[in-house]
């Protein structure tokens, strides 16, 4: 598990990377002038906003001003969860505005009360034992409303969709183009514009995390490669190194039971 607390008046000095990991984020807004592109959708984050974001999901901060900006945001894996909470995740993204009241918005205002406080170890202990509590909350209790994007393109959803389905195919602007009826130069544009990152880019981290989910639920990392359309082993070994920063061996030592 990984966290962070951004509280700044200068946002657009600060990095706010374009990504996409192979963990859940859980990202709470407390204020700012900001959307937040989450693959084809983009919102308009309002104060309390909470973001939960599935993993191998491409998303990013866009900046409207240079208002000042907070967020919390969590990093954890569904292993970390234990398979009696497993199921409570959602298989796809989700946005909610968590009332005032409630105990989601008085452990985010706990959090930061608590920085200068708690030392990294009881700051982490605070947050592993909030996570679950958290997640059941939203599924038991969630907000009445739902909040909609204020942008979204339904073809660039379904080329998204059809590459997060089908991350073992070996896929280019030539094949979508062909199978959902749009020019090449199209999904070229709306890929650099919308999300800022190359088809090519996009596909490959959408594979290489893909991969590693393979490899660390136990199948071998030469099989993985085989099933994800490489032709030879040393070829995915560099994309993987290159995309992840890690080998698939050290990933294999790390397999989630």
């Amino acid at each position: 598990m990984t966290f962070s607390h951004t509280k700044t008046d200068t946002p657009t000095q600060s990095p706010f990377h374009r990504h996409m990991h192979s963990d859940y984020e859980i990202l709470y807004f407390v204020e700012g002038d900001a959307d937040y592109v989450v693959e084809s959708a983009v919102y308009r984050l309002q104060r309390r906003d909470l973001l939960l974001i599935a993993p191998r999901t491409y998303h990013h901060l866009r900046l409207r001003s240079s208002s000042r900006y907070e967020r919390f945001v969590i990093n954890f894996s569904e292993a970390e969860l234990g398979g009696e909470l497993s199921p409570i995740l959602p298989g796809e993204d989700c946005i909610f505005n968590i009332p005032k009241d409630s105990f989601i918005n008085h452990f985010f205002e706990a959090w930061g009360q608590s920085e200068g406080l708690f030392d990294k170890e009881e700051l982490t202990c605070l947050i592993e034992q909030n996570i679950r509590p958290i997640l059941l909350f939203l599924k038991h209790n969630p907000p009445k409303e739902s909040i909609l994007p204020i942008q979204k393109n339904p073809t660039l959803d379904s080329i998204l969709r059809f590459i997060e389905e089908h991350p073992e195919k070996n896929i280019s602007a030539a094949s979508l183009s062909a199978q959902f009826y749009v020019s090449v130069s199209w999904i070229v544009h709306i890929f650099h514009k919308h999300l800022g990152i190359s088809l090519m880019q996009y596909v490959a981290k959408k594979k290489m995390l893909y991969a590693q989910e393979l490899i660390r639920s136990g199948m071998v990392p030469t099989e993985v490669a085989q099933h994800c359309g490489f032709e030879n082993y040393a070829t995915f070994y560099r994309q993987y190194k290159k995309i992840l920063n890690r080998t698939p061996k050290e990933d294999k030592n790390t397999i989630h039971i």
